[in-house]
């Protein structure tokens, strides 16, 4: 029997070496991600935002249109899916429903952020979060929610100082968080004293964003520092942009398709496995 996708996140958890999971944002980045030999995956709510509506990360991407996506990554590959879900879109009642759309649609977990609901811009350094209570209150009603234990609920703080942040992530993991994430550490001897707290009870996640320092040089780093995941979330979507403003750019400036940095048809087709499907309606005819 198959083991369900939040299963083989938490097995994947137990092995010594740290996992990485590069951010995705639609099925196709899923599939290629998951060819490179991923062993999880980021649904990453501003490469989302970013690829479908071409707009900031500020809470613009509906729990419909993410669900939608999610299931549609999770019907093309099975590698487990973690899936950003910001604040959970609202009360504690929409964290609930938030939990039931995405186990649903076949996903390893979730992540909620104590973030306010109408967060500023990424860059900015003051990112205001809600109460604690109020926070342990949604993981609650997350760990409530969802019907197969296994389905992962991870909990980030934004809050800051890190002094502040610390006692966050140690009431998440009192409050039986199932990973945590804490958004503000810059400096290598607070991700020292972090993982030294708790890093032994709870899986501990950080990510890498191109343009910031880091307090870990790569992902075997943040290994040797007691963390568990490390994320990714801006290869994918940063590289696409990159690609397809080249490739755009030289289209414009020359009339022409040669000498692009691109996929052909043929390596397309057997990407999506258009011969499966031919001869699928050749075997299915009536």
């Amino acid at each position: 029997m198959t083991m369900k996708p939040g299963t083989r996140l938490r097995a994947a958890l137990l092995h010594p070496d740290i996992v990485v999971a590069p951010g995705v944002f639609d099925a196709m980045s899923a599939l290629l991600a998951t060819r490179a030999g991923f062993e999880a995956l980021f649904l990453s709510g501003s490469a989302v935002s970013y690829a479908q509506l071409a707009r900031p990360d500020l809470g613009l991407v509906t729990m419909d249109e993410l669900a939608t996506i999610a299931t549609h990554i999770c019907e093309r590959v099975d590698t487990p899916l973690m899936v950003d879900i910001d604040q959970g879109f609202g009360s504690v009642a929409n964290v609930q429903r938030a939990v039931h759309a995405f186990e649903r649609a076949g996903c390893a977990g979730v992540q909620i952020e104590d973030q306010i609901a109408v967060k500023p811009a990424a860059t900015l350094q003051a990112r205001p979060v809600v109460s604690l209570s109020d926070m342990l209150g949604k993981l609650r009603a997350a760990q409530d929610a969802r019907r197969d234990k296994d389905f992962l609920i991870s909990a980030r703080t934004d809050a800051q100082p890190f002094d502040e942040a610390f006692k966050r992530a140690v009431a998440f993991a009192e409050a039986g968080a199932d990973m945590i994430f804490v958004e503000c550490v810059r400096e290598r001897a607070d991700a020292e004293r972090l993982a030294k707290a708790i890093g032994a009870r709870v899986p501990l996640v950080s990510n890498f964003l191109e343009g910031r320092p880091h307090f870990a040089r790569d992902a075997a780093d943040l290994q040797a520092m007691g963390f568990h995941i490390a994320l990714y979330p801006g290869v994918g979507i940063g590289s696409a942009v990159a690609a397809m403003e080249s490739s755009f750019a030289k289209l414009a400036a020359n009339g022409s398709n040669a000498n692009l940095v691109r996929a052909d048809a043929a390596t397309i087709n057997q990407l999506v496995e258009t011969e499966r499907f031919v001869r699928d309606a050749t075997k299915y005819a009536g």
